[in-house]
Order: structure tokens, then sequence, then C-alpha cells
């Protein structure tokens, strides 16, 4: 059974012949490990997809990640003062609210595809789908709407506009539903089947359980109704604690949920099998500073907590640190593929 088929047998609640398994992203772990930038990447000869496809055979994880998490590519195609390959933003998109009535969403895909390093992005993706396509789930990592709004016009700014006048906010909200679903289709077009939405906005660090009930969850909802069946698998991640978001998260359109912090069986009870969990050991705390053997045997016990009758997938909490040990990597992946059914 391929990497594609365990994930997707997963998020369907059947049964897996192991413990499905994958990071987030890995990006920075990459460039980190090749002593490259996100810029030099892009900008070789098969835009890094060679150097991606080496790092995927070298761990055997069911999840492989083109076009490594460069979120204000978008935000520079539609105009934002940027610097740099893989952009800096430093002034915000958008002034005021108002200013959203500027931009004419029929043609911010045209504007992505323009810009220079989502080209290199996409073609990067074509070819690793080329390699993986078959065997394994091609993901493609961006930002939620609720974050994507506080990033265009700050999130101080954002924050207030949300406790000032909460009939403003939604033209924002709706223009970043607008970008994010563009930015997943054209990836969805060359090839991706899966896509994650990173949204740490919506933490509950930041906003209320009522607050990501009345702005966040109908901004996710929004847009999974928009990508509908052009992903096979779409993926939600909120950083934090977050078990208060899994039961009002039932029924917005996702399939997995991937979290940091939450007990994998009361995460799964609380999911009620609307969606899998993804999740959650600590990309620190057990990924970064525990011993390979230490992790093998926290990982192995997580398996099993988490089952084989679908509904679970193995992943670290959130994107790796660049100073990972390749063996502890290797530790998570081998204690995933050692409980089999």
């Amino acid at each position: 059974m391929t990497g594609k088929e365990v994930i997707t047998r997963a998020v369907h609640f059947q049964k897996v012949p192991r413990t499905p398994v994958a990071f987030i992203d890995g990006g920075a772990w990459l460039v980190y490990q090749k002593g490259i930038s996100y810029g030099e990447l892009f900008a070789m000869e098969d835009w890094g997809a060679e150097l991606i496809c080496e790092y995927y055979d070298r761990f055997q994880t069911d999840i492989v990640w083109p076009a490594p998490a460069c979120y204000n590519l978008a935000i520079r195609a539609l105009g934002g003062d940027t610097q740099g390959r893989c952009p800096e933003v430093l002034e915000p998109l958008i002034k005021s609210i108002n200013d959203v009535e500027r931009f004419d969403r029929v043609k911010i895909s045209e504007r992505l595809l323009e810009d220079t390093g989502i080209q290199a992005m996409l073609c990067q993706t074509e070819e690793i789908v080329k390699i993986f396509g078959k065997e394994r789930c091609i993901a493609i990592n961006y930002i939620g709407p609720f974050t994507l709004a506080s990033q265009l016009i700050g999130i101080t700014d954002f924050m207030m506009e949300l406790y000032s006048d909460e009939i403003a906010v939604w033209p924002l909200l709706d223009f970043s539903v607008r970008v994010c679903y563009e930015f997943f289709h054209i990836f969805l077009q060359a090839g991706a089947d899966t896509i994650f939405i990173g949204d740490p906005s919506s933490s509950g660090d930041l906003i209320s359980p009522e607050m990501f009930g009345k702005y966040s969850l109908p901004s996710i909802r929004k847009l999974t109704g928009l990508i509908g069946d052009e992903a096979a698998i779409k993926l939600l991640h909120i950083c934090g604690n977050t078990q208060e978001r899994i039961k009002p998260l039932r029924g917005c359109g996702i399939d997995g949920f991937s979290l940091d912090s939450v007990d994998i069986k009361t995460a799964m009870m609380l999911a009620n099998k609307d969606f899998a969990i993804f999740g959650n050991m600590g990309t620190v705390s057990v990924m970064n500073e525990k011993t390979p053997e230490e992790i093998y045997d926290i990982c192995l016990k997580l398996a099993e907590e988490g089952g084989l009758q679908g509904g679970y997938v193995m992943m670290p909490g959130c994107d790796l640190p660049p100073i990972t040990p390749e063996e502890n990597i290797d530790a998570m992946i081998h204690a995933a593929h050692a409980n089999v059914g």
C-alpha cells in the first residue's frame, strides 16, 4: 500500500496497515541543512525539485511538501511592500479595511501567476508531482484566511477592528478567503492533491472561543467550500492549546486537524470521526531535545494510542526546527512504521 493510500484511508476512518506518518513542510530544515536560502533554492535550474526529492527519498514519510512555505509571495504579488527573494513584508498591504475595495478579485489569480517566486514554486511542484504524485500525498502549505487578514492589515490593527466594528471586518475576511482559495487553486492545478491551512492567528493564545466561532470558523468553512473536491484532502493547523477548537470545527469541511498540545485520545473523541487528528509530538521538547531512543519510545506509544482503525496520522506539532538531528526524524518514522496491524 502506498503512502498516499495509507493517508487517504486514515482520513476516511478505514483500517490502515501501519501508522501513517508525516511532518509539516520541513522547508526550513532543508535549507538550513543545505546551507542555502529559500531564494537560492527556487533559483536553481530545476527550482530545487531535485533537492526536495532527495530529502523525501531520505525520509520515508507519507506526505511530500513542495513549494516550502514562502507565505509572503502572495502579498508581494498583490503589490505589497516587500524585500528579498523570499520576501519580508515591510509595510502592511492594506492601510484600512476600506482599501480592500481597490482590489479586483477576478484578477487575484492573474497577479499570483505573474510573480516570479510563485512561478518557480509551481514549476517545482509540477516536477515533484511527476516523481511522487502516485505514491505520496502532495501537500501545499499556506496560511488561513483569519491569519492572512491579520497580516494584510497588521495584527494590532486587525484585532482592534474585531473589537470595535464587527461588520467592517468582513470585507477583509472575505477578501482573504478569496486570496487563500486562489493560492491553493493554482497549486492544485499544478498537481498537488492536499492543502494544509495554517491559521496561527486563530490560536486560543490570541482570540477567545467566541471570537473564533464568530470570525475564524466561518472563514475556514467558506474556504473549504470554495475548494470543494479540487483537493482530495484538506488539512487545518492551529497553534497552541486547541482543545476548545475541536468540537466547533466539526462540519467545517476539513479532513484532518493538526494539533500540537492536545492529548490524542481526547482529540479523537472530540472530533467524533468528523475529521482525522494529526500530531502531536512537541517539535522542540520531543523532536529536538530527546534522544532517538526516547523519541522512538514516545512515538511508538503515541502510535499505539492513535490505533490502526483510521482517524490518526503521526506528525510533529508544528514545523521541524532547522537544527533537528536526522536520527531524531528517523526515530519518529521508524516508530510509526513499527506499529503494524
